[in-house]
C-alpha cells in the first residue's frame, strides 16, 4: 500500500493529559475486547498487524510483552497504555487522513490458504 502525499500516520501514545479529568469520558474509551483478541490470536500463532501495508505488526516478545513493532525502524511501542493506568485498556493505534484508527489485521494459514479478519478499532475521543 502506498501512501499519498497528503498522508500522515501519526502513532498515538497513550498517556493521560494534564487536562484531563473527566473520568465518565475515559471509562467509555476502551478496547478491553480487542486487546484480548490480539493476544489470543498471538497465542494461537496467528500473526496481527496494525496496518494493511504490514508495517506495523503485533509480536509476542520472550518475556511475553505484547509489542508493535515497525518493520521499516524496528521501534517498539506496547500494544496498549501501562498497566494500573487509565489507559491500561486502550490499544496504541495508527491513524488514517481522516483521523479514524486503521483497522487491525488478524493472519492465519491453514495449508496453502491464508485466512484474514479484521477488527475495527474504535476513535478515542481524548485524541480527537
Amino acid at each position: 500500500m502506498r501512501f499519498g502525499k497528503n498522508s500522515e500516520i501519526v502513532f498515538l501514545s497513550q498517556g493521560k493529559l494534564p487536562n484531563e479529568t473527566n473520568q465518565e469520558t475515559i471509562k467509555t474509551m476502551k478496547h478491553e475486547k480487542q486487546i484480548q483478541l490480539i493476544k489470543e490470536s498471538l497465542n494461537d500463532g496467528k500473526r496481527v498487524f496494525m496496518t494493511p501495508n504490514k508495517v506495523y505488526e503485533v509480536i509476542k516478545d520472550r518475556v511475553g510483552q505484547y509489542l508493535v513493532k515497525c518493520h521499516i525502524n524496528d521501534h517498539f511501542v506496547g500494544l496498549h497504555g501501562m498497566k494500573n493506568t487509565d489507559c491500561e485498556n486502550e490499544i496504541n493505534y495508527l491513524c488514517q487522513d481522516d483521523g479514524n484508527p486503521y483497522p487491525v489485521t488478524i493472519e492465519s494459514k491453514e495449508n496453502d490458504l491464508v485466512f484474514v479478519e479484521t477488527i475495527k478499532l474504535e476513535k478515542l475521543a481524548r485524541y480527537c
